[in-house]
């Protein structure tokens, strides 16, 4: 959910400034935690590790 609320402000803000570039670092950051989120919940289940 938050992912999606920073890539659509993304949409709406001026690419020339370093609110963007914040922006952008901050969506990737958010990608990372849902990744190693989904990770975790897969090893509490038991389930096979993705390597």
């Amino acid at each position: 959910m938050v992912c999606a609320s920073v890539s659509l402000a993304k949409r709406y803000v001026d690419e020339n400034g370093g609110v963007d570039e914040m922006l952008g670092e901050t969506e990737k950051a958010c990608l990372q935690a849902k990744d190693l989120t989904q990770q975790l919940l897969t090893f509490a289940k038991g389930g096979a590790p993705i390597k």
